[in-house]
């Protein structure tokens, strides 16, 4: 593949991600950071480490399981609830920390909701190929240009 097509997938890699409903972007999520957390140690060690974050991760462990996937989904499109508000707050550092710390613990509500959107749309299967063709280095330019505070998720 070449460079031209390597830079074209990752932009519609992005593009894609952004305009994708909120399943489909924890789909998308859970498989990036299948992939990537056994090649990293983590994305950022001071982040991984942030009170904010686990906070964060503590509260969510909180919620209900069955409450969680729409938890999740509230995060990602920055509803003004509680955890919406409190992760908005979180650097990109911070952010991509606690969705490493979700996918490390391998939450049940990112799973049942990852599978859920594959089984129900070909959108995040065509993102997810086109994050397979992807090196890890761009992968995780990736999971830095979706999460970054700012950008339109």
């Amino acid at each position: 593949m070449t460079a031209v097509e390597l830079k074209t997938g990752f932009n519609q890699a992005i593009t894609s991600f952004k305009q994708a409903n909120a399943d489909c972007k924890l789909a998308v999520l859970e498989h990036a950071y299948c992939n990537l957390r056994h090649a990293i140690a983590s994305p950022a060690p001071a982040a991984l480490f942030s009170q904010v974050v686990n906070h964060l991760i503590r509260q969510f462990q909180q919620v209900r399981r069955e409450d969680r996937p729409e938890t999740l989904k509230e995060i990602l499109v920055g509803a003004e609830t509680r955890f919406g508000r409190e992760y908005s707050t979180l650097n990109i550092n911070m952010r991509l920390a606690f969705w490493y710390r979700l996918s490390q613990d391998m939450d049940p509500a990112l799973v049942d909701a990852a599978k859920n959107c594959r089984k129900n749309s070909s959108t995040a299967q065509e993102i997810i190929e086109l994050i397979d063709e992807m090196d890890l280095n761009q992968q995780m330019h990736f999971l830095r240009q979706v999460l970054s505070p700012g950008a339109a998720c």
